[in-house]
């Protein structure tokens, strides 16, 4: 999940800049979904209606307040996918995908890489992704499913260095 990353900014859905090649080729390798809309405007109740196929209305999470939690009722992907056998794992960046709020519920291993303030495009994604790496290949060989959260490209977006003069 690459949280604020609209799909009118990517190739794949008709975008004429190269602004992301290899998300490109992942949709074209893959399932491209051309009518997908976010269950709220912000994070939280957005993902927690990801885990858990209910509306924000009944998972309870309305924006990226950390005042509400997951009801215990309600299960989660995760949590049935565990039961399936899967080794399940997350790796996110915290804030509003975060532990106190429920969205560890189900998972073999939650762990919270928090954005530094201030945030710094190109430092945070790769420790969160090898961190997901390092789990898929602790599962080598069992069914797993690995969920990957990351703010990399949230505002406001300044690039890396490398990347600042394209456009």
């Amino acid at each position: 999940s690459v949280d604020t990353l609209g799909a009118g900014h990517l190739p794949s859905y008709g975008y004429a800049r190269e602004t992301a090649p290899f998300v490109a080729e992942l949709a074209a390798r893959g399932t491209l979904f051309e009518h997908a809309f976010a269950a709220a405007p912000s994070t939280s109740p957005s993902h927690m209606t990801i885990f858990t196929s209910q509306e924000p209305s009944v998972h309870g999470l309305l924006g990226n307040v950390a005042l509400a939690v997951l009801p215990r009722g309600l299960p989660t992907l995760a949590e049935a996918l565990r039961a399936q056998g899967f080794a399940t794992g997350a790796v996110t960046e915290g804030g509003a995908v975060a532990v106190h709020m429920g969205f560890e519920r189900g998972f073999d291993s939650f762990r919270e890489n928090p954005v530094p303030i201030p945030r710094r495009p190109g430092v945070q994604a790769p420790v969160t992704f090898a961190e997901g790496l390092e789990w898929l290949r602790s599962q080598r060989g069992r069914r797993s499913f690995l969920f990957l959260h990351t703010y990399e490209v949230h505002g406001p977006y300044f690039a890396p260095d490398a990347y600042a003069q394209l456009f």
